[in-house]
């Protein structure tokens, strides 16, 4: 995961956060894995944020990475998804461009939600 991509989405509190426990997995020596979560076809349609986006930030940052670094959307819905756009080129399509948007709007408000106190 490149950090230099993340930051321009996200503010350095979460980019600082992400960077740190990137870090300490590192020092013990082990490298986070990177695992295909159970998704939908579309992502929540919410003006706050949800458990599912809690669950796929992960997934949002890599489409984040991807698209700026100009990936084809075919080769990142196969990575990230683990989706086969031959078999299913309108639903690989819907799901890249449904997440992609949902990640796009983490980095213009959803992050705040993140900002927020939590109850204990």
């Amino acid at each position: 995961m490149r950090f230099s991509v993340i930051a321009m989405h996200f503010p350095h509190s979460i980019v600082s956060a992400a960077s740190r426990m990137l870090t300490e997995s590192l020092t013990r020596k082990r490298l986070p894995k990177m695992k295909i979560t159970a998704f939908e076809d579309h992502p929540p349609n919410s003006a706050e944020l949800t458990s599912y986006d809690e669950r796929h930030l992960a997934t949002y940052l890599r489409l984040l990475d991807a698209d700026e670094e100009g990936a084809d959307w075919k080769e990142a819905v196969k990575i990230i998804f683990d989706l086969d756009p031959d078999r299913e080129p309108e639903r690989a399509r819907m799901v890249y461009d449904s997440h992609l948007a949902r990640a796009r709007w983490m980095t213009r408000s959803g992050f705040r939600h993140f900002l927020r106190p939590r109850p204990h």
